[in-house]
């Protein structure tokens, strides 16, 4: 994913009052490149593997306003 064209970030949450519950946060410079990226063979290899570990799922689109840069980074 991170080589696709506009990639930005993914992020993996773990919600507070609910350890079961996740959220993955993934970042395109654009609707247009990440509409791009789903058409990839990549998006269908990685969505099968964690479709297959995911009981549900819903997608929310969201507009990039502003970002703050982070203290820190996981590498």
């Amino acid at each position: 994913m991170s080589k696709q064209s506009g990639f930005v970030r993914v992020s993996l949450l773990k919600q507070r009052e609910n350890k079961s519950r996740y959220q993955i946060e993934i970042v395109f410079e654009s609707e247009e490149k990440r509409c791009a990226w789903v058409k990839t063979k990549e998006h269908e290899d990685t969505w099968s593997k964690l479709a297959a570990l995911i009981k549900e799922y819903f997608t929310e689109g969201y507009d990039y306003i502003i970002e703050v840069t982070p203290r820190f980074t996981v590498r």
